[in-house]
């Protein structure tokens, strides 16, 4: 900066801090005020929602990279254990695909944010730095003009006022246009963007190749102990009939028989509703679950998915084709996972496709998935 710029500066300061002790009059405009006051609430808002989706992003995609590295760290332990069983080595491997494709979907969701939500909200940013040097130099030609004013009026010459008026008033003309016009845009531009980031989740889920609640759930209550994997033995799978009990629909799932002596092996088990016994038949031994608490399978059975033996311990969603068909809800549930559909007694979901003991549906828009024995196929 020159000489005569630093001394033009300090002159400016010297007018400011006597307007400020009322010593001299500056020129007052209620609607710039009012428009930089406008500018300050709209790019606090800009940024704080470009936190709120970088946040979001980063919740997600660690989330899905926790999940990928205790899947890894599940398959090490298998292959260093050296158990030979084959239906969950196939069940592994499929895994590995399922998250190769959930990858590819990611970088998807990535690109689309970072193109339709991020870039829009950075050049908003870009723009408000640009009219905030235009806000700096018209308070300053405001200055020079008030300050001009003062001393011109001494000597009547008006010529070098009128100069810097007509400085003032262009650029500040020019502001108010700005302004105006970005402020109008600004809002009805975070609300697209607010619908682009639920369509691309929606989009996403949508194309889900794997059910993460219910590995996430699995995970939870699961030891992963190769020794205590277990193997298909056909004295095993020779389970007795009095074993299973049927329970009416008009029992609440709380109020359910929980246990009851097995006659072949000596212990407690589980007792499912009868929705459930002729899956649970194919399952195998029984054994996988002494690894659990009597307090774990109660808290388990409440929100009904047990926790289940080799092969079907990892359930792969694949894609099937909606159909017609609706559930009534015999119970009330909620849910407080995001992929789940919370639901009162009575209820009617459009059942979309079967997944084992989750069905997936929608409910008022909102698709999720479901526990089976909460609900009764009525077409």
């Amino acid at each position: 900066m020159s000489l005569s710029g630093i001394l033009k500066g300090i002159e400016r300061k010297q007018f400011q801090i006597k307007t400020h002790l009322g010593l001299e009059n500056k020129t007052k405009d209620n609607e710039l005020s009012f428009l930089k006051e406008q500018l300050f609430l709209k790019e606090k808002k800009c940024r704080h929602f470009l936190t709120k989706v970088r946040k979001i992003c980063q919740y997600y995609f660690c989330e899905n990279k926790q999940t990928e590295k205790i899947f890894c760290s599940l398959r090490k332990i298998y292959v260093e254990g050296k158990n030979e069983v084959n239906s969950l080595t196939n069940t592994l491997n499929s895994l590995q695909k399922t998250f190769q494709l959930n990858k590819k979907e990611i970088t998807k969701m990535e690109k689309r944010i970072m193109n339709e939500v991020v870039t829009p909200l950075k050049e908003y940013l870009k723009q408000f730095k640009r009219i905030d040097k235009k806000i700096q130099e018209c308070h300053k030609r405001r200055i020079d003009m008030d300050r001009i004013k003062e001393n011109e009026q001494q000597i009547n010459v008006m010529t070098k006022l009128e100069d810097f008026k007509n400085k003032y008033e262009k650029l500040r003309d020019e502001l108010v246009f700005d302004l105006n016009h970005l402020l109008n845009n600004i809002d009805n531009s975070i609300e697209q963007m607010t619908t682009i980031m639920t369509t691309i989740f929606e989009d996403f889920y949508s194309k889900q190749y794997f059910n993460f609640s219910i590995f996430n759930n699995q995970i939870k209550y699961q030891t992963f102990n190769p020794s205590q994997l277990i193997t298909e033995d056909k004295e095993s799978m020779a389970h007795s009939n009095n074993i299973y009990t049927s329970i009416s629909n008009n029992s609440s799932p709380e109020n359910r028989q929980l246990r009851k002596k097995s006659s072949f092996c000596g212990r407690q088990i589980a007792v499912y509703p009868s929705t459930y016994s002729q899956q649970f038949k194919n399952y195998g031994n029984w054994s996988s679950l002494d690894c659990f608490h009597t307090d774990q399978i109660n808290q388990q059975l409440k929100k009904p998915i047990p926790p289940c033996p080799s092969k079907n311990l990892f359930p792969l969603i694949q894609y099937q084709p909606p159909n017609s068909s609706k559930v009534l809800c015999l119970f009330d549930y909620y849910s407080t996972d995001i992929l789940e559909l919370s639901f009162k007694r009575g209820d009617m979901i459009d059942l979309l496709r079967k997944d084992g003991l989750w069905w997936f549906g929608e409910l008022n828009g909102i698709k999720g998935y479901f526990p089976s024995n909460y609900v009764q196929i009525i077409n």
